[in-house]
């Protein structure tokens, strides 16, 4: 049975992504390479994280409507898309 590992990100539409970005930089200390990474340790190297991330506009939550998405890690892929 595939299982969700962990939170690869959030993904959300806001006005203005550079001005999120700076905020998200200068009041709460986060920022990454990708926009605001949350590193699931503190071990050096290639290390996996979770990303907050946002967009100008809808394009790449559609076709939901909500305006954001949440992207889960999961171990099998393809056992994950067969068990939804």
């Amino acid at each position: 049975m595939a299982k969700v590992t962990g939170l690869g990100g959030v993904f959300y539409v806001v006005e203005d992504p550079a001005a999120t970005r700076a905020w998200y930089r200068d009041v709460l200390g986060i920022d990454g390479e990708y926009g605001p990474q949350l590193d699931w340790s503190e071990e050096t190297g290639d290390k996996p994280y979770s990303l907050i991330s946002h967009f100008p506009d809808d394009q790449y939550v559609k076709p939901g409507r909500g305006g954001f998405m949440i992207n889960l890690r999961v171990d099998d892929c393809d056992g994950m898309v067969a068990q939804l």
